[in-house]
């Protein structure tokens, strides 16, 4: 059983940031002082419910502004954005035209004209940070197993382009270390969208030691993912990275699939809470700089709401030229698995 959730951005268009944080600051005030008091309203006075309440709230917002992290400035991403908004960010290396993750895929797609590329990060049994989107090698490689109990080693040996294209082709590309892929980006000008999959102390502490190998990527690089932890933690490491949040609707759903009625109607209230405070506090808190939302999401409304919070949005994962050309007229920039194919 399947139930979606939506945010209508119509009615935001013209309300200031404040306004929208007040209106947010008295929604989650009616719903806190709702739910006690039908809860608990047989032992607790209205009266006493609104104490707690507004304690609970005022409580919630000092902590917010306690823990949260300034965003970088407008030119910082600006600096970044540049470059980007020349051309097309090529997923995971534009994968319907190369073995996706793969250092041939980041040249192909410099010579295809892309301005950028996005790649997935994953880390080995012995700590070695590597490009892979999925958690197993069985889908892009000619091996089988998770990543997290290979060693480098034993992953340098897989084919990273077995299942790609026809099987005739034997071409042969190893899966590539982060660093490998980082130098290469450096030779070919290319700016770099780095998501992370899993949250783990390890790839933060990879991450912190790679900007500060490589400087150039303070300007040329940005760390997304999907969990709001990844960025926060990150932050908290090095607050000069930029970093941006990522997001799609009922992606709570997407990863927890409910058995039940209640299980389902469950996991949606989680996605609406999520959803919320996505466009709502976590913005704030982490103080990233740009988010990556599905393109089926994005609309005029949707991208005139982050401007006015300095965000820039960038979406994902756009193939048709009808869709590149739309994107392009409202200045967002377009991550896609099709670079030459959009010429």
């Amino acid at each position: 059983m399947a139930f979606r959730v939506n945010l209508d951005f119509s009615a935001m268009k013209s309300r200031t940031v404040w306004f929208c944080a007040l209106a947010n600051l008295c929604n989650v005030f009616a719903v806190t002082f709702i739910v006690l008091y039908l809860t608990f309203g047989q032992y607790l006075t209205a009266e006493l419910c609104i104490y707690i309440t507004s304690t609970f709230l005022v409580g919630a917002v000092f902590v917010v502004l306690m823990l949260r992290k300034s965003q970088l400035s407008k030119n910082r991403l600006e600096t970044f954005l540049g470059p980007v908004r020349e051309g097309l960010i090529a997923h995971r290396g534009a994968a319907l035209e190369s073995p996706e993750n793969t250092l041939l895929a980041l040249r192909e797609a410099k010579k295809n004209g892309a301005s950028s590329v996005e790649f997935d990060l994953e880390m080995t049994s012995d700590g070695v940070a590597v490009l892979l989107h999925d958690d197993t090698v069985d889908r892009t490689t000619d091996g089988m197993g998770e990543i997290k109990n290979m060693t480098f080693e034993e992953v340098r040996k897989l084919n990273a382009a077995a299942n790609f294209g026809p099987k005739s082709n034997n071409n042969f590309e190893q899966i590539p270390t982060v660093e490998e892929a980082v130098l290469l980006c450096k030779d070919l000008d290319l700016n770099i969208f780095f998501d992370v999959k899993n949250y783990s102390k390890e790839m933060l502490n990879f991450l912190e030691g790679l900007f500060q190998k490589y400087p150039h990527l303070y300007n040329s690089g940005i760390v997304c993912s999907f969990y709001p932890q990844v960025i926060y933690q990150l932050r908290r490491c090095d607050d000069q990275i930029l970093t941006g949040l990522t997001t799609e609707p009922n992606f709570i759903q997407s990863k927890c699939k409910g058995s039940s009625v209640f299980g389902s109607l469950l996991i949606t209230v989680l996605d609406y809470c999520l959803a919320w405070s996505f466009y709502s506090w976590l913005w704030f808190l982490v103080g990233n700089s740009a988010v990556l939302l599905k393109h089926t999401t994005v609309s005029r409304d949707v991208v005139q709401f982050w401007r006015e919070r300095d965000v820039a949005v960038v979406t994902w994962t756009v193939n048709t030229q009808e869709g590149k050309d739309h994107f392009t007229e409202l200045q967002v920039p377009v991550i896609t698995d099709a670079i030459k194919r959009s010429k």
